[in-house]
């Protein structure tokens, strides 16, 4: 029988579940549009820290006009060091700058909505 890991998992994001609302309200607000390339590498800057607070080992390979692309390894050295996941994804936004002050964005218990929030900040967050 297999033993579902989806109770421990739920439980592990639940106790993270606030500071990650936080992490993703400032991502939210660093305002980082596809083709300013110095306010995305602004956005990836707090991810880069996120990342190394988390015990990641940072690469950033700067990329002209557009911002940097990071790449994160943990290094375990356990049985499951072998083990690898991709997470591939984006941080700049369709929204030019100055749309964070047109719409700043807002809570509505545990969602937030604002510029860049779906798509894909708070994938970003959450992986």
């Amino acid at each position: 029988m297999v033993k579902s890991s989806i109770k421990p998992l739920s439980m592990e994001v639940g106790a993270h579940l606030q500071a990650m609302e936080k992490d993703l309200e400032i991502l939210v607000r660093i305002e980082s549009p596809t083709h300013c390339g110095a306010d995305v590498c602004l956005a990836q800057d707090f991810l880069a820290d996120r990342l190394r607070w988390a015990g990641a080992e940072v690469e950033r390979h700067p990329v002209a006009g557009i911002g940097d692309h990071l790449i994160a390894r943990w290094h375990n050295g356990g049985p499951s060091s072998r083990a690898q996941i991709l997470i591939v994804g984006h941080v700049d936004t369709v929204y030019g700058l100055g749309e964070i002050e047109r719409r700043p964005p807002r809570r509505e218990g545990h969602q937030l909505w604002g510029p860049g929030t779906f798509d894909m900040k708070a994938g970003l967050i959450m992986g």
